[in-house]
């Protein structure tokens, strides 16, 4: 029984042995018909093993037949069991698994006799072994299964030992037999059958991973992975079997890797503009709009003549065109009254619009804006006319008035007092008298006089004309047509004073006095007990200053109402104040109440000024200033308010602890009349009597007393505090007693 099993499993042994002869005979066929199609090494890794051999060529039929023949008859010779075991079991899964039929059979030999264990063993070295070992090549990875870094794992065998039964070796013989036959294709895989054309079928080897070739014994290259697993080629190619020049296995990289194990993208340094491959590395992937196969064509399409930047991320465009390929017009949605022209170089602007986005009026208005709609101009004032270049006023003003430089009012002449928004009607209020056609000045009826006929013409001397300017009214002891008749009788060395009601001596009416201040609280209290306050329009005074740094004050009321008139000095300048709401004279800028005189006094110079107020037909106001006489300035008030004294401060300011006056003062005289420059000029240096006309009060400070009344008929009273009595001072800069 033992003996049929032997039989059995060498009959399996050599049917495996022409198997594969004709699978290797079969892989080189097919390396030399792909050689000669294709120029190179084919892939004969999954190389088909055609049963029926009549579809091979007609040499490869002829030389498997006869070594199919060889084998047969020489399994058929007169060779004992145990030889032909042994040769089988040698010869198994080789090449060349039968001498080679061509050689010219030798002498036969005496036959040696063998132990079993020489018999079963196989050799140590084959002729047929550098096959083997020529398709094991060096593998970058780890070695196929079952192998260890020498190469394929040695087949085991088990010496039956000389002085085994026979029983013994036939079982060891049998072991290695059945061993043989459960490893095909070389260990690395197992045999698949396989349906072909013409009815046939076919074996092929289908390997395990890490293997190839028609036997699977090349081992491929293998790699590993980041998670330690191994992969054929690092996943970037198949692993091919290879015949020529040698047996072996290698890398047939995918797309443009490259190396040994398929680990190096070509592309990694042929991709230009910032491009880089892509994970399978088949091409570049390119940024922006760059394309080809390396990155290097700009596939922007640039309209309206522009031109792609050196990025291919977007077009330089010309003109107004925007967008990155230049296709949409900047202008669209901008031209405020128009459209973008064809080529987007403007605007194309309505009617009379202008500018770059037609959002600008071309109609120019001299004197207006245009309307909204830019049609038209909208005329300011009275201008009219297409480009607001007419004045209606010229048609319009009368009485020879002429329109305003801006068209808004006609401007009356200045020698008239014409007024209105025509100038047509006359200003001029005549009180005591009537207006001249031309509106030049008032026809004064009687002996009444001035612009306004509002000033008696009488010269009444030491009194005042009655309210109808028919006659003076004498005060005192004074008679007359003009009051200048005394009827009072003084005796011998008498004389009678300034109201004709008293008689007194030569020697105390020549005897003067002036007040001196130094600058400390010095100050004079002037009021009037009967009346809370008088209107005042001109203001007489004699000074003589220390010093003209800050402020001094002069005379000034102390209650400052609408009205409250103040002279003071600031540093060398005289000025004029009216309490209340004034307007300059210059047209309409809302000014203060003050007016500063541009005459300049100087230090210890003796002075005698006078400050006239008054108001004017229209309204308005002047002030005048006399010094010694003389007018120096005038200023003028565009509306004016009657000036006022109530109790007022002479040498000093109310609340002001710098404001007192350093110097000397003489000769104070308040009148209810804007004087004239010829009266002024009369009376500056020399004493009056008191009851002159217009005049309120009058403080010669003659009589060194602290307090005094005012001579003639007035009812004020003056104070001194703290202010010395002292000789006169004269005018100019001499200083001599009178």
């Amino acid at each position: 029984m033992r003996r049929r099993i032997f039989t059995l499993c060498v009959a399996l042994v050599a049917a495996a042995s022409m198997v594969v002869t004709a699978v290797e005979e079969v892989a080189v066929l097919q390396d030399g018909f792909h050689g000669l199609a294709k120029g190179n090494v084919g892939d004969l890794g999954d190389s088909r093993l055609p049963v029926g051999m009549e579809q091979f060529s007609a040499k490869s039929s002829e030389h498997s037949a006869e070594s199919q023949h060889n084998t047969v008859a020489w399994h058929s010779a007169k060779a004992s069991s145990d030889e032909k075991a042994e040769v089988s079991a040698e010869f198994a899964g080789r090449q060349d698994d039968v001498p080679a039929v061509k050689k010219k059979a030798l002498p036969a030999k005496k036959p040696v006799k063998k132990t079993a264990a020489q018999r079963i063993a196989r050799p140590t070295s084959h002729v047929d072994d550098h096959i083997e070992t020529n398709t094991r090549e060096p593998n970058p990875g780890t070695a196929g299964p079952g192998d260890d870094e020498s190469g394929p794992a040695e087949e085991e065998h088990s010496d039956l030992g000389e002085g085994a039964g026979v029983d013994e070796g036939m079982s060891a013989e049998l072991g290695a037999c059945e061993a043989r036959a459960a490893a095909p294709c070389g260990g690395h895989g197992h045999y698949e059958m396989r349906p072909a054309p013409m009815g046939l079928s076919e074996v092929l080897c289908k390997c395990d991973k890490g293997w190839t070739g028609p036997d699977c014994k090349a081992g491929c290259p293998m790699s590993q992975t980041k998670d330690g697993l191994l992969q054929e080629c690092s996943g970037n190619g198949m692993c091919r079997f290879h015949a020529h020049p040698f047996t072996g296995a290698a890398c047939v990289c995918k797309n443009s890797w490259a190396g040994k194990l398929c680990e190096k993208c070509k592309l990694d340094q042929q991709c230009a503009n910032q491009g880089f491959p892509d994970v399978t590395c088949s091409k570049c992937q390119c940024k922006n709009k760059w394309g080809g196969k390396h990155c290097t064509s700009c596939g922007l399409q640039c309209a309206n003549k522009g031109t792609p930047d050196d990025e291919c991320a977007k077009c330089n465009c010309k003109l107004s065109w925007t967008g990155n390929t230049c296709s949409v017009c900047g202008l669209n949605k901008k031209c405020k009254h128009g459209a973008p022209q064809a080529d987007c170089s403007s605007c194309k602007c309505q009617g009379n619009w202008v500018g770059k986005h037609c959002d600008k009026c071309g109609i120019k208005c001299k004197n207006g804006v245009p309307n909204h709609s830019c049609t038209a101009c909208v005329c300011q004032d009275q201008w009219t006319g297409k480009k607001c270049d007419q004045c209606t006023l010229k048609k319009m003003c009368r009485n020879r008035s002429m329109p305003s430089q801006a068209c808004d009012k006609c401007v009356c002449p200045h020698s008239t007092s014409w007024k209105g928004s025509f100038c047509h009607v006359c200003g001029l209020v005549c009180i005591n008298g009537i207006a001249t056609k031309d509106c030049r000045q008032c026809k004064c009826s009687g002996k009444w006089g001035g612009l306004t006929c509002d000033k008696c013409k009488i010269p009444c001397v030491y009194g005042a004309p009655d309210p109808m300017c028919n006659k003076c009214v004498c005060p005192g002891g004074w008679s007359g047509r003009l009051c200048t008749k005394c009827g009072l009788k003084c005796s011998k060395g008498n004389v009678h004073d300034s109201t004709c009601t008293r008689c007194m001596s030569k020697s105390a009416l020549k005897q003067q006095h002036a007040l001196a201040f130094d600058g400390d609280a010095n100050v004079l209290t002037l009021k009037n007990p009967v009346k809370h306050a008088e209107a005042v329009s001109t203001v007489d005074i004699k000074f003589k200053a220390l010093q003209l740094r800050g402020v001094q004050g002069l005379i000034c009321d102390k209650e400052q109402v609408p009205g409250s008139l103040c002279i003071r000095l600031v540093n060398n300048r005289l000025t004029v104040t009216v309490f209340g709401d004034h307007v300059t004279s210059k047209d309409p800028v809302i000014s203060g109440s003050t007016q500063t005189f541009a005459y300049s006094f100087k230090p210890f110079t003796g002075y005698s000024i006078s400050v006239v107020y008054g108001l004017l037909a229209q309204g308005m106001a002047y002030t005048k200033l006399y010094v010694d006489g003389h007018p120096v300035g005038t200023k003028f008030f565009a509306s004016g308010r009657a000036a006022r004294l109530g109790t007022c401060f002479v040498g000093g300011l109310q609340s002001n602890a710098q404001g007192y006056f350093q110097g000397f003062l003489d000769e104070l005289r308040l009148w209810n009349v804007p004087r004239m420059p010829w009266q002024i000029h009369k009376d500056f240096d020399r004493q009056l009597v008191g009851v002159e006309h217009g005049l309120i009060a009058y403080f010669p400070f003659n009589n060194p007393k602290i307090s005094e009344p005012s001579l003639g008929i007035s009812q004020w009273h003056l104070t001194v505090n703290g202010a010395m009595y002292t000789d006169p001072f004269t005018l100019g800069r001499r200083n001599t007693a009178a």
